[in-house]
């Protein structure tokens, strides 16, 4: 019986306190423990759940977030009881947690370079009716294009010049916004054309919104090529 007592002792005696990152970048808006804290001092067999565990979230529009080790710790034990032992002892530290940008830089696949061919301001969204394929040469390699992942855009990280040579994004679009372009339909030997202005950037022949000129919004297909 004292055997079984002792045993249970050492299990819940104050083990390494665990410790905590000053600053944290995530690309999420859920924090959880295993982000903001080293849990390498826990057994295996805790460990990943409690990497798990949410211990805050950031809400929409919010990009900064202050936490304090000891409500952290309080959140954790009450989520994870077991975790007690390695929780009573920790110093107490300020976390401060930060969203990733919504920017960050364009996969340029295989090398590939363009030239502008008209100026492109900084943050529009190009199509590539604006560039033309062109020997990489002395291409400028700093980043031109970046994502934006709320809108899901490609955009221009600088401006740029006619005769700028850049490397090739994937997936530069067709049509940006803004950009008119000729609709054509088909109805027996009759081809229909309707001027409209692109509302969103799309691929050839992908999908996309179109307002015509009465202001009408409605869904069509971009041209294959450029027009």
């Amino acid at each position: 019986m004292l055997a079984v007592v002792a045993l249970v002792m050492a299990a819940t005696a104050a083990q390494p306190p665990l410790t905590f990152r000053a600053e944290v970048v995530l690309a999420r808006r859920e924090v959880r423990l295993g982000d903001v804290a080293d849990l390498g001092a826990l057994p295996p067999g805790l460990k990943a759940g409690a990497a798990k565990i949410e211990i805050a979230r950031l809400r929409p529009g919010q990009t900064r977030l202050e936490l304090n080790s000891a409500g952290v710790l309080a959140r954790a034990r009450a989520m994870m009881p077991a975790l007690t032992p390695w929780t009573v002892a920790s110093t107490a530290t300020r976390i401060s947690v930060r969203l990733k940008s919504p920017l960050a830089p364009v996969s340029v696949g295989a090398p590939s370079c363009l030239q502008a061919l008209e100026p492109v301001a900084a943050g529009s969204v190009p199509s590539r009716n604006q560039f033309s394929p062109a020997p990489c040469g002395e291409a400028d390699l700093t980043a031109a294009f970046v994502w934006d992942r709320q809108r899901r855009v490609i955009r221009a990280a600088r401006d740029l010049q006619p005769g700028d040579l850049v490397r090739a994004p994937k997936g530069l679009p067709h049509i940006r916004p803004g950009e008119a372009f000729t609709l054509k339909a088909r109805v027996g030997p009759v081809v229909v054309e309707r001027q409209v202005t692109a509302v969103q950037a799309a691929q050839g022949g992908g999908p996309v919104f179109v307002r015509g000129r009465d202001g009408e919004v409605f869904a069509a297909r971009a041209p294959e090529t450029d027009q």
